[in-house]
């Protein structure tokens, strides 16, 4: 799914992108910023499949092409200095990877297009005003079903009948897993199970505080 959206998230970039041919041509290189939260090496967002998709539209890394890389290593700290970077490069567009990382690049910039490649839900997070009518500066596309969360309890209980308390991990700075958490709980009351809330704001939390 995340491929897919990947897909169509360039497809969208690229007309912003022709949206500001004229500028381009002065500059005869384009730019694109694209702000991680984890690495660049992350599965979150395919780097290859993205730049093949490039080549194929005939934009080069090299030639009439730059990509400009900027990660958080999971320290999300840091996505609002790097985002500020990025701006003060003039990137034509920025290209994020998650919730979290839209929000500051829309803190960061007003008139830069963004495009979200993989996101939640980008109306309840209050990235976009609507789907069809997103307004502002950013447009992409979204993977977030609520209704899969509850759907994924249901699967577990009826896989395990037993199971009476399911434990949650979740990032506390990202809206979209707290809307995942609440669709989670909806679900879990008539079946019963208990759900312990598990806040894991970064790798290091896993070992440091869920350890056996």
């Amino acid at each position: 799914m995340r491929l897919i959206g990947l897909v169509f998230a360039i497809s969208l970039m690229l007309a912003l992108l022709a949206a500001e041919a004229q500028q381009m041509r002065e500059r005869k290189v384009a730019k694109i910023g694209i702000l991680l939260g984890a690495t660049v090496s992350s599965p979150s967002v395919e780097i290859e499949p993205f730049k093949q998709t490039l080549r194929e539209k005939g934009w080069i890394e090299g030639q009439n092409l730059t990509l400009e890389y900027r990660s958080a290593n999971g320290v999300y700290d840091r996505l609002p200095a790097l985002a500020a970077d990025l701006v003060g490069r003039r990137v034509d567009v920025i290209v994020t990877d998650g919730t979290p990382q839209t929000h500051v690049a829309q803190q960061a910039t007003k008139t830069i297009p963004i495009v979200m490649a993989t996101t939640g839900d980008p109306v309840a997070s209050g990235l976009v005003a609507t789907l069809p009518r997103p307004g502002g500066n950013t447009t992409g596309v979204s993977y977030f079903v609520p209704e899969l969360n509850g759907k994924r309890l249901e699967l577990l209980k009826e896989a395990v009948p037993d199971v009476k308390r399911v434990a949650v991990l979740y990032n506390p700075r990202n809206r979209i897993d707290e809307l995942a958490l609440e669709s989670i709980e909806a679900v879990a009351k008539p079946l019963k199970i208990q759900i312990q809330q598990l806040a894991v704001g970064t790798s290091a939390d896993v070992g440091k505080r869920y350890s056996p």
